[in-house]
């Protein structure tokens, strides 16, 4: 899934974010490089006991959590709000510290365009000599639009959603898996967490389940990093987008290991391989939008 997997990375920005904030890290022991210990790099971390809610339909989050209605809305993480516990919300000043140890390499005049090209790069590396006609739109379009009312660069945790959370009676105890984290704006993770639960919902939708429509909304998650941070972030507009259309990147690779392995056939469309293809015809023409509470 990845054109390079660094383990090590992941272990710094985990013992970064442990050091400097109240955010709830799992607390990391030692980094192991050499393979022939374990047959490949590993590192060593304390177990956190809580749930984790699957990578399922959001119509099951309820009751792997146990959430009651009340409290979904806003949602109270780290990533959004300092809850009861007063922790740092991604991007609190208190921690967007320089990152010596952070690859660099991709161009851009900032961070933000650096991401984009990442991805643009990640884009090309999946579909290689079958390019996708929707996805080539879709990039397109994000050059096209990128925003100008962004926040001041922070540590992303790059993968900010609730099935990377552990819960334990209605509080966060455990945040986790820090493999696509990066410098960006807030405004990125807000609108990654903002469509992963979008992405299931609208999949609950399209089952005729009613899902969770109540939780994540961009609104909500506006208002509650605003509050919890004193600064409100820009339009989420385009980096619910950006997300969307990471994800369609990653969703094609997704499948297309699938075929690999046999668990499932090729379709004549290159574009079937995207599940969510709709929502992102959606926001190229503008109807996707409609739906979502801005």
């Amino acid at each position: 899934m990845f054109t390079t997997y660094d383990l090590d990375m992941q272990f710094r920005v985990m013992r970064l974010v442990r050091d400097n904030t109240a955010v709830p890290v799992p607390e990391t022991f030692w980094y192991e490089a050499d393979p022939a210990v374990l047959g490949g790099p590993f590192f060593v971390m304390a177990r956190v006991d809580g749930l984790v809610p699957p990578d399922v339909l959001p119509v099951h989050l309820r009751r792997q959590l146990g959430l009651r209605r009340e409290r979904r809305r806003p949602p109270r993480h780290p990533g959004v709000g300092r809850g009861r516990t007063g922790r740092h919300p991604l991007g609190h000043p208190a921690w967007a510290r320089p990152l010596v140890f952070w690859p660099s390499g991709n161009r851009g005049a900032n961070s933000l365009e650096r991401g984009l090209n990442h991805w643009v790069a990640y884009h090309d590396w999946v579909v290689k000599d079958r390019p996708s006609p929707l996805l080539a739109d879709c990039f397109a379009w994000l050059v096209d639009n990128m925003p100008t009312d962004v926040s001041a660069d922070a540590l992303s945790w790059g993968d900010g959603r609730i099935g990377n959370m552990m819960f334990r009676d209605n509080q966060v105890v455990a945040v986790l898996d820090w493999e696509m984290a990066g410098v960006a704006p807030p405004e990125v993770d807000l609108g990654w967490m903002c469509y992963l639960h979008l992405f299931f919902q609208d999949l609950a939708v399209d089952l005729g389940a009613p899902g969770l429509p109540d939780m994540f909304r961009p609104v909500d998650v506006a208002e509650s990093y605003a509050k919890a941070s004193g600064r409100h972030p820009g339009d989420l507009t385009w980096h619910i987008a950006f997300a969307a259309i990471r994800h369609g990147a990653i969703m094609r690779r997704v499948t297309e290991r699938s075929i690999f392995f046999g668990e499932a056939e090729g379709p004549d469309d290159i574009d079937e391989l995207i599940m969510h293809r709709a929502t992102l015809r959606g926001i190229l023409d503008g109807t996707y939008w409609a739906g979502v509470a801005l």
